[in-house]
């Protein structure tokens, strides 16, 4: 009983977490919306136009040796970019609501932490990290058996088909395969939690918005995308209850490196994943 217990959540107290000075709605969505479009905005387009002018999703065949600096390139570029531009978006949000920016990632720890307060956190972290991963993990899992049974669902992704292309496909992704999480999670978790609720904004609308936000970039995946809510739902949830984002961004990093672990062993599941 004791082992089960490791994995329930304890709640940070609500005097530790980030106090947002209040903002009304309209200014909140504005805000929201121009982070939302400033860091996803490029891609949202991508997808849009392989919609309207292919008929389908985009996807990503593998670069060969001739080509593929000139493939990987603007991909690392972009998200170094990005990175910077999350960067802003992150200080310029806890600048206007007046709180620290570590805050947006972990709670405040108390002002005189004894040992079993350490071990409290600490442990509040790593089952965060095992939460956030296994709905990472249970999202890869209903999408490769959909894509199994229903392959229409998928309509993009990665076209792989060998270990080579696989191998290819990894080392176009190179870095951005670690980069994308301090990209995405701190806009679509902490961000969208934090001005939304500095509008006082009810939870089922966070969770609807967050959940509509991390679907839509990633709708390239087609219709199996939204096997891909409760994950979103999930991460909204420990990022409410604990004001922890950084087990979130390590459990998003685990996930996309094993990931390209395993379609380089098996590259079937990619095919079966979009």
């Amino acid at each position: 009983m004791r082992g089960w217990r490791r994995l329930l959540l304890e709640p940070t107290p609500a005097s530790a977490l980030p106090r947002s000075r209040p903002m009304p709605a309209w200014l909140a969505y504005t805000a929201l919306a121009a982070a939302y479009l400033a860091t996803f905005g490029y891609s949202l387009v991508g997808i849009v136009a392989a919609y309207l002018f292919g008929g389908t999703a985009p996807v990503t065949h593998p670069p060969t040796a001739e080509n593929f600096w000139s493939q990987a390139l603007p991909g690392w570029i972009q998200h170094a970019v990005l990175l910077l531009v999350v960067t802003a978006i992150v200080l310029l949000v806890a600048w206007r609501r007046r709180i620290r920016v570590r805050d947006l990632f972990a709670p405040e720890p108390p002002s005189a932490p004894a040992p079993e307060n350490k071990r409290r956190a600490r442990r509040q972290a790593r089952t965060v990290f095992a939460w956030a991963l296994a709905g990472m993990t249970a999202w890869m899992v209903a999408s490769s058996v959909i894509g199994q049974l229903v392959p229409a669902g998928l309509a993009g992704g990665f076209a792989i088909e060998n270990r080579s292309d696989a191998m290819w496909i990894v080392g176009l992704l190179g870095p951005t395969q670690f980069t994308t999480a301090p990209i995405e999670e701190p806009v679509v978790v902490a961000v969208l939690v934090i001005l939304l609720s500095a509008a006082h904004r009810p939870a089922a609308e966070i969770y609807t918005v967050g959940a509509i936000a991390k679907v839509a970039y990633h709708a390239y995946y087609g219709p199996v995308v939204l096997l891909l809510i409760p994950e979103a739902l999930l991460v909204l949830w420990l990022y409410r209850r604990t004001g922890r984002l950084w087990p979130v961004i390590c459990a998003h990093a685990a996930y996309n490196g094993a990931y390209s672990l395993l379609v380089i062993a098996w590259p079937p599941v990619a095919t079966y994943m979009g």
